[in-house]
């Protein structure tokens, strides 16, 4: 960082380029924000998956349990994702409505089936 350091009746004043300042602020984007940026970009540009902020707002914003908003932004009926993971249907809508909590060999196969890391289901 280019400062200079004036004295002044008694105090110290720091000078340094408006540029410089506006990073502080966060006004502007540094490079670590551009590399960053620039790291994802690539990797949607790879081909990596993003989740819709619809659906992120639907997780943070209400308390809709995960595994149902997944389900229903991947297209999925309740009875298609209880056959693909082996469940009942009845216990998985007790998963959806929070009166059961999985097993975690079961929510590990409702992620793997969803296509979808664990750690967003739980």
């Amino acid at each position: 960082m280019n400062i200079q350091t004036i004295e002044l009746n008694n105090s110290q004043y720091i000078i340094l380029p408006k540029a410089e300042f506006d990073v502080l602020l966060g006004k502007h984007e540094t490079n670590a924000d551009i590399t960053a940026a620039a790291a994802v970009r690539e990797r949607i540009n790879a081909g990596e998956e993003t989740i819709p902020a619809d659906v992120i707002n639907r997780l943070i914003l209400s308390e809709e349990n995960p595994v149902k908003v997944f389900r229903k932004w991947r297209g999925m009926t309740a009875a298609d994702l209880a056959h693909r993971v082996g469940i009942s249907l009845s216990y998985l809508s007790d998963i959806e409505t929070g009166k059961k909590d999985g097993s975690l060999r079961v929510m590990k196969t409702i992620a793997v089936a969803m296509k979808v890391d664990l750690d967003l289901l739980v």
